[in-house]
C-alpha cells in the first residue's frame, strides 16, 4: 500500500501561526490554565549519573496548523515521550513505550509491531490518527522506534486541528534530525535466548558552515526468540539530511527502510461461545505456532519539508510524504 500526502496550503499556516503568536503575547499579562500533561518520569540515567528533567519536553514539534509551540501554551491535553525516554527504555516498537502515557492504549493486530494506538478507549484508524513530522502515514505496518526522536500525542478529539477523524487522539512521530555537533553512538544488545542487535546513530555537519547536515541510524538484529525454533530479524536504515540555503530556511529530507520478520510464535485460538475454556496454555511450548509462519513486514518511506521563518510570528511549512509498505501475514489460527 502507498500513500502520498499533499502539502498544506501556506495561507492557512500564515493565519493560524499569527494567531498563536498573538495568544502567547497576551499570556504575559493573563494567567491561562493549561491542560498539558507533564512528561513522566523526570529522571534519566546518562552513564553513571542521574540527571533531572531530561525526560521533560518544553515544546511540541507539530500541532496541526498551529505548528511548533510551547507545551504550556497548547489548548489541548498533550503527552510527549522524549528522545531520552525512547532510548533508555530500549524500545523497539510503540507497544514498548505506550505504558508511559496514561491515556493511551493500543489494539494489537497480527503481532507486537502492528498496532492501532488510541486514547480514551476509542479505536484509531489505519492512518487517520497517525502522523510522521505532521504528515499522515500508515501506522499498521512495521515502524522502528529507533528512527524517531520524539512521540507526541494529542488526547481525545482533534478535529479542529486535523479535520474529521476517529476521536481517538492524534499520534505524531517526529523523525530524528541532524545534529549541530558530531554524534557517534554504537549500541550492542542481547535479548531473549539469542537475539543480538547492533545499532549505530551518527550525525553532524557535512561542511564547515553547517549548510548541509545529516543523521543516520542503522540497525541489524537477528536470532531465536523465547520459543524454540522461532526466529526474529530487524533491519533498519534511516537517513535524514537538512539543507540550509538561507539563515531562516531549511529543507528537511528523510528516507527510511525497515524490514521486520517474526516467525515461530504461538498463533491464535478460535472458539465458540458455548465452549468451556481450559487453563491457559504455556506460550513457550512448541507447536502452538509453526516455525515458518508469522509476519514478514517491509516499510519504505520518503519525505521532504520546506520550512521558512519570515519573522517570529509568520512561518511557512510545506511538505510531502510517500510510504510504500508490504505485509506478508500468515499467522496460524488454531480452532
Amino acid at each position: 500500500m502507498s500513500r502520498s500526502i499533499r502539502p498544506v496550503l501556506p495561507c492557512v499556516l500564515f493565519s493560524v501561526a499569527f494567531a498563536a503568536a498573538a495568544h502567547a503575547e497576551d499570556a504575559d499579562t493573563t494567567t491561562q490554565p493549561s491542560t498539558a500533561q507533564p512528561a513522566l518520569p523526570q529522571f534519566t540515567v546518562v552513564g553513571n549519573k542521574a540527571t533531572e528533567d531530561n525526560y521533560r519536553v518544553e515544546s511540541v514539534d507539530s500541532l496541526g496548523p498551529l505548528g511548533s509551540m510551547k507545551l504550556i501554551d497548547t489548548p489541548y491535553s498533550v503527552g510527549i515521550l522524549s528522545s531520552e525516554l525512547l532510548q533508555n527504555s530500549q524500545a523497539t516498537n510503540f507497544k514498548d513505550v505506550s505504558k508511559y502515557l496514561p491515556l493511551v492504549a493500543y489494539q494489537e493486530q497480527q503481532g507486537a509491531d502492528i498496532l492501532r494506538p488510541q486514547t480514551r478507549g476509542i479505536q484509531g484508524g489505519n492512518f487517520q490518527n497517525s502522523l510522521m513530522d505532521g504528515m499522515a502515514f500508515f501506522i499498521t505496518v512495521a515502524n522502528a522506534i529507533e528512527q524517531f526522536q520524539q512521540i507526541e500525542v494529542v488526547n481525545g478529539a482533534a478535529a479542529p486541528l486535523y479535520g474529521p477523524a476517529n476521536p481517538s487522539g492524534m499520534f505524531n512521530f517526529v523523525s530524528k534530525r541532524p545534529t549541530a555537533e558530531d554524534l557517534r553512538e554504537v549500541t550492542v544488545s542481547y535479548a531473549s535466548d539469542s537475539i543480538g542487535t547492533a545499532h549505530v546513530d551518527l550525525g553532524g555537519k557535512i561542511d564547515n558552515n553547517g549548510v548541509v547536515s545529516y543523521r543516520f541510524n542503522g540497525l541489524f538484529g537477528e536470532g531465536d526468540a523465547w520459543v524454540d525454533r522461532s526466529h526474529a530479524k530487524r533491519v533498519l536504515g534511516s537517513l535524514a539530511v537538512d539543507v540550509r540555503p538561507l539563515e531562516d530556511t531549511v529543507i528537511e529530507t528523510n528516507y527510511s527502510y525497515y524490514h521486520l520478520v517474526d516467525t515461530g510464535y504461538p498463533g491464535w485460538f478460535s472458539y465458540g461461545e458455548k465452549i468451556i475454556l481450559p487453563p491457559a496454555p504455556d506460550p513457550e511450548n512448541v507447536g502452538y505456532g509453526q516455525n515458518y509462519a508469522g509476519v514478514d513486514l517491509l516499510t519504505r518511506m520518503g519525505s521532504a519539508r520546506l520550512k521558512h521563518d519570515f519573522n517570529s510570528d509568520w512561518h511557512l511549512i510545506v511538505g510531502a510524504l510517500n510510504q510504500d509498505a508490504s505485509r506478508d501475514i500468515n499467522t496460524p489460527v488454531t480452532t
